[in-house]
């Protein structure tokens, strides 16, 4: 897959990225130190996968279970189209520009419902933008 807003594959650091990423068991280590961390500062760890689209990872779903282990708060950005009701997720959340009309319908269409509004959340071209929050439980 290659969506036209994903810059990934032109980046001349894509190869270097590739070639030298961390194995698992180096990401389990910073995951537990993230998490040490967090405890010193009594707060709750989250984390966020990202991409690319971190669902087209062969050990995703394994990270994901050794987060969820550690009780981190998770969020994933990634394509939700992926996922069904036997996936490890209760509920999707996104956000989309409220004037991307096309977009918020795709969405409803999928069973996304709006929860909020979240004003003045993007700046393009010096104008502001609004953005709705939607979600889907599964």
């Amino acid at each position: 897959m290659r969506c036209k807003h994903c810059y990934l594959y032109e980046d001349e650091t894509y190869k270097s990225e590739i070639e030298n990423e961390l194995d698992f068991d180096n990401r389990i280590t910073i995951m537990d130190d993230f998490i040490s961390f967090c405890r010193q500062l009594k707060i709750r760890p989250a984390i966020s996968f990202t991409g690319g689209d971190p669902f087209l990872r062969e050990d995703f779903f394994e990270l994901l279970d050794e987060a969820k282990k550690r009780n981190i708060l998770i969020n994933i950005l990634g394509n939700s189209f992926l996922l069904d009701e036997k996936t490890v997720l209760v509920k999707l959340e996104l956000t989309v520009v409220k004037n991307n009309k096309n977009a918020i319908a795709l969405y409803k269409k999928y069973g996304f419902v709006i929860e909020g509004l979240r004003k003045k959340s993007m700046i393009k071209d010096n104008n502001f933008y609004d953005d709705y929050y939607m979600a889907k439980f599964l």
